[in-house]
């Protein structure tokens, strides 16, 4: 409330400002004042948002990578672990098509929960490379295009998506056992054995 007040002010400030002040650089420049002013008021509430990439790696080399991408605000628009609803089944379908899409890209292991998916993407070596988050952002786009199709009021995902660099065969170990674990502890769940 207090910002869309700061807001309001603002912009009547912007508005009013070529009848205060005549000249031209002395209009512009107070106008950048202002406008820098509302945008730091704007945005002091908002939390710094944490890298999500590694910085100086080449996010295109070959190897395995674990990733994770949950849907807007978390909601369970996927269906359940054990029967994925129509938008589950399109985010299930696009996954599959990455590799007819990418060359050099394998799925080696995924699952669609409820409200997130896990999957471990292999990028191979190959003449036309593409980064991860190249291909991320064709997955999600082309499932978020498929939903709008039928559901236009629907945000499918949230911003960005988690990912690990697979490093040797323990760790992609543990994360094939997580995945299936993440999967086994939700049936529990809703069957009530834990």
């Amino acid at each position: 409330m207090q910002n869309r007040d700061v807001s309001r002010n603002a912009s009547a400030l912007l508005n009013f400002l070529p009848h205060i002040v005549g000249n031209g650089f002395i209009r512009s420049a107070c106008r950048d004042l202002v406008g820098k002013l509302w945008v730091n008021i704007m945005t002091s509430d908002l939390p710094n948002r944490k890298l999500q990439r590694l910085a100086n790696y080449d996010y295109s080399s070959p190897n395995y990578y674990f990733v994770t991408l949950c849907t807007s605000q978390k909601c369970n628009i996927f269906g359940s672990v054990n029967k994925l609803s129509k938008i589950g089944i399109v985010a299930e379908n696009e996954l599959c098509n990455i590799e007819k899409n990418f060359d050099n890209v394998i799925i080696d292991k995924y699952v669609v929960m409820p409200n997130h998916i896990h999957a471990i993407i292999v990028i191979q070596n190959s003449e036309k490379t593409y980064s991860l988050s190249q291909i991320i952002g064709w997955y999600k786009a082309g499932v978020a295009r498929k939903v709008h199709k039928t559901h236009p009021d629907i945000n499918v995902w949230q911003k960005s998506f988690y990912d690990r660099i697979i490093r040797g065969d323990s760790e992609y170990a543990q994360i094939c056992k997580y995945i299936d674990e993440n999967k086994n502890k939700l049936c529990c769940l809703r069957n009530g054995d834990i």
